[in-house]
């Protein structure tokens, strides 16, 4: 029995093949590729990520508190966030509000910050409460971890309650507790100009992930991928090692993940770091008109391909602030008395990250 085979046909079958696997490779590798450079090349400032930050402020700064009681309310064990901010205060306002006005043994943990602050919110709800008393009444354990709570939770046989901010609208109109949150967190002041602003804003950009920057530099850790989105900000920054070696980063068209990445290329790979710099952008000033500096505050000089730049700690040392103009020109090669109309200097402010032994 003979089978006819037509070859012409069986080559375009292994033509088309061919083709649809190598289109498949393209697309992935351009996938690829526009996936890591949306990832290191960003126009998502510094300023418009805390802008919308700031929309969702309470989403981004409040936790959960956990509110044990029995059936009966004759105790409770509340665990609460170990930050004390308004949002997560005005949360745990709502777990007291939930127990009776009732004289109560109130047993705060050790490791409880804001103690005071603490006590005068547990006041307004519940204002017979006595702070570790021999007096017989029931206990209500307030910690920031259920291990603490967990023999008088099991003793008990306490039930947990979640309470979320979003819980908490109602309350926020008792007038006791308008007061205690104005009071106790006042707003910040406006900044006066676009420097301020950038430096609230890296304040609370380090605050919020600073430990996920220092492993990433200090430890060379990938952020985790819920994180890769603070690698987005085009921030500047500089890497200062133990051998006194500096080196900087400053391209704003850039991501931050992306300048760590060439700050570190210019150091040498034997020496350790040990300091974070980040930077807000440039702000111009003259010898004229800077007759101080803050103690956050740094110089920047630039002149045609030449730039240099004073540290807030170098600039401290100066027993007159003038000199720092004088520093920098003689650290790029030139004449400290040499002027130019096309140079510059910028004052900035910096955010220090120092290495701890312990991450």
């Amino acid at each position: 029995m003979l089978i006819y085979v037509d070859k012409k046909k069986e080559r375009q079958k292994k033509i088309r093949r061919l083709l649809l696997i190598l289109f498949s490779l393209f697309f992935i590798t351009l996938n690829l590729w526009q996936f890591n450079t949306s990832l290191n090349h960003s126009d998502q400032s510094l300023t418009d990520y805390q802008s919308i930050k700031h929309l969702n402020l309470w989403y981004n700064n409040a936790d959960i508190v956990y509110l044990f009681t029995d059936k009966k309310n004759n105790t409770a064990a509340l665990i609460i966030p170990q930050t004390f901010n308004q949002e997560n205060a005005t949360t745990i306002a709502l777990a007291l509000s939930k127990l009776p006005q009732q004289k109560y043994n109130i047993i705060l943990a050790p490791n409880i910050s804001e103690n005071d602050s603490l006590r005068n919110l547990i006041k307004i709800f519940l204002p017979q409460a006595e702070f570790n008393s021999t007096a017989n009444a029931p206990d209500v354990i307030i910690a920031n971890d259920t291990k603490i709570a967990a023999q008088h939770i099991i003793k008990n046989k306490l039930f947990p309650r979640t309470l979320n901010y979003k819980h908490t609208k109602k309350i926020q109109e008792i007038p006791a507790l308008k007061n205690f949150i104005k009071n106790t967190f006042p707003p910040l002041p406006r900044p006066e100009n676009t420097l301020e602003e950038e430096s609230q804003n890296l304040q609370s950009f380090i605050s919020t992930h600073e430990r996920i920057l220092k492993d990433f530099v200090f430890l060379n850790k990938e952020p985790p991928f819920t994180s890769q989105n603070l690698f987005l900000q085009n921030i500047r920054l500089c890497l200062k090692t133990k051998e006194n070696n500096l080196s900087c980063a400053l391209d704003t068209t850039v991501s931050l993940k992306q300048n760590i990445i060439n700050a570190k290329a210019d150091l040498p790979k034997e020496d350790t770091i040990n300091k974070v710099y980040l930077l807000t952008s440039d702000m111009k000033t003259t010898p004229q008109t800077a007759t101080r500096f803050n103690k956050d505050e740094g110089l920047r000089f630039v002149y045609q391909s030449r730039n240099a730049l004073l540290l807030p700690e170098d600039i401290k040392l100066l027993d007159n602030p003038l000199k720092a103009f004088y520093i920098l020109k003689e650290k790029t090669g030139i004449n400290p008395l040499f002027d130019a109309p096309d140079m510059y200097f910028y004052k900035i402010k910096i955010k220090e990250i120092t290495h701890d032994e312990d991450i």
